[in-house]
């Protein structure tokens, strides 16, 4: 749900707020979208469609309303269902709901095995959703209150301070130091850490302490000689080690700059910049995703080829080049 964003940084550019009001009916309706399942269940605490019930509170997973196999890969997922012993509709509804996260596929959402039928996306509770729909909340709260809405304000701004008292009580793992995923049924952190776990310093959600905890676990973890890795998992996924995506280090690299921390978005940024165009003037090309941890290596893993030309690589590449002053040898990787 990153729509709420995209209108504030048209506000910011733009130098008008009035902007955010412009597009409230759909900002709200985004929002709507995510919470259907509270609306459908009034009153009760059952999980329900995007809605997880958490304690006396609720958070929010993936989700998809569909338990069938993916039109584009119809074959591949029956062959799946058919080779393993769990009911098909819930593998359908799982993998559909990782196409939904845009982790499609990630060992973040395996439960108990390696492989893609270990898959239990719904049954995980993200935290870069949970982030982003905390975001979300505030922008509403900032627009009701611009339009003197300050009931309907005060409801958001009060969901919101709540979903942020979750993440940081949470959802934050100490014997990790990230922000980490939980298991629905427990409510405990899965073993999994992910650059997801940035989400909540790039959207100034995190405590100071839990965000040098968190800056040290980047910095020790996933920081490799080509940016950061994706996962510390080497699962055959796409959305694992060694890659890495251009979404998730700009995401790292200013959450790390949001909390202070420029020496360490610096390098990973310089890091991801040198990958990107010692790749483009091998091949002439800039890529879908990217090997962090050997950067003269092709990126692989998951469904199908590494993509040529990506829009989010190429903005990522540009603003991150902006950003740090990085021109390469003589102006030239600038000038590519």
């Amino acid at each position: 749900p990153v729509f709420g964003l995209m209108v504030e940084l048209l506000a910011q550019v733009s130098g008008d707020d009035g902007v955010l009001s412009t597009y409230l009916p759909q900002i709200t309706r985004e929002y709507g979208f995510w919470m259907r399942g509270l609306r459908s269940h009034p009153g009760t605490r059952e999980s329900a469609e995007r809605v997880v019930s958490f304690g006396d509170d609720y958070l929010n997973r993936y989700w998809d309303d569909l338990p069938a196999p993916r039109q584009e890969s119809f074959r591949e997922d029956v062959q799946l269902a058919t080779s393993c012993d769990r009911p098909a509709e819930s593998l359908y509804r799982d993998i559909r709901a990782a196409c939904e996260s845009g982790w499609d596929f990630s060992s973040r959402w395996f439960v108990g095995g390696s492989n893609l039928d270990a898959i239990r996306t719904t049954d995980i509770i993200p935290i870069d959703l949970n982030s982003l729909l905390c975001k979300h909340e505030l922008i509403l709260a900032k627009i009701y209150r611009m339009e003197c809405s300050d009931r309907t304000a005060d409801h958001f701004a009060a969901r919101a301070e709540q979903r942020v008292k979750l993440i940081q009580s949470q959802m934050f793992d100490d014997s990790a130091g990230l922000f980490v995923d939980l298991h629905r049924t427990t409510g405990q952190p899965t073993e999994q850490l992910s650059l997801a776990g940035a989400f909540p310093l790039f959207l100034n959600l995190s405590t100071a302490d839990q965000a040098n905890r968190a800056a040290a676990t980047l910095r020790e973890k996933f920081l490799k000689d080509g940016g950061w890795l994706t996962t510390l998992t080497n699962s055959g996924q796409q959305w694992d080690a060694p890659n890495g995506w251009a979404p998730l280090q700009w995401v790292t690299y200013k959450g790390l700059k949001n909390y202070g921390y420029q020496a360490d978005a610096s390098i990973g940024a310089e890091r991801w910049v040198k990958n990107n165009l010692a790749s483009y003037r091998r091949t002439g090309n800039l890529f879908e995703k990217y090997d962090v941890e050997r950067p003269d290596r092709t990126a692989s893993g998951g469904e199908y080829e590494n993509q040529i030309g990506f829009g989010w690589t190429n903005a990522v590449l540009l603003k991150l080049m902006e950003e740090i002053g990085y021109c390469g040898a003589e102006g030239a990787d600038r000038k590519a």
